[in-house]
Formats: C-alpha cells, structure tokens, sequence
C-alpha cells in the first residue's frame, strides 16, 4: 500500500515536472523567436532597400544604354 502511494507520487511528480519542463521551454521558443524576428527585421528591411536600389540602379543603366544605342541609329 505505501509502495503504492510512493509509485503515484513518483508518477504524479514527473508527470508535473515534465509539464513544467514543456511550459518553459515552449515559453523560451517563443522568446527567442521574438528576439530573433526583432534583430532580423531592420536586416530585412535594408535588404529590401539594398534590393530595390539595386534594380532601380540596374533599371536605369538599361535605360540609359538603350536611349544612347538609339540616338546612333
């Protein structure tokens, strides 16, 4: 009988431990991919701008190349 109650107790308490362990590690996930997207987002971002200054730059060569071929002609 004490056996018994010893065996649910030892149950009992690993059953809470490991939903404590999974609570705080979900907890820690979701904090790190919040600190993670925070120090990403202005990377992002600039990688956005760098992207679109590119294709403007590259767009605009095209451009200048194209009037410059057709004013020989």
């Amino acid at each position: 009988m004490l056996e018994q109650a010893e065996q649910r107790l030892t149950k009992e308490f690993e059953n809470l431990a490991n939903r404590i362990f999974d609570e705080k590690h979900q907890k820690f996930n979701e904090a790190s991919k919040t600190s993670v997207e925070a120090l990403l987002s202005p990377v992002r971002q600039q990688l956005t701008d760098f992207r679109k200054k590119v294709e403007d730059v590259y767009d605009n060569e095209k451009n200048e190349n194209y009037a410059k071929h057709q004013s020989k002609e």
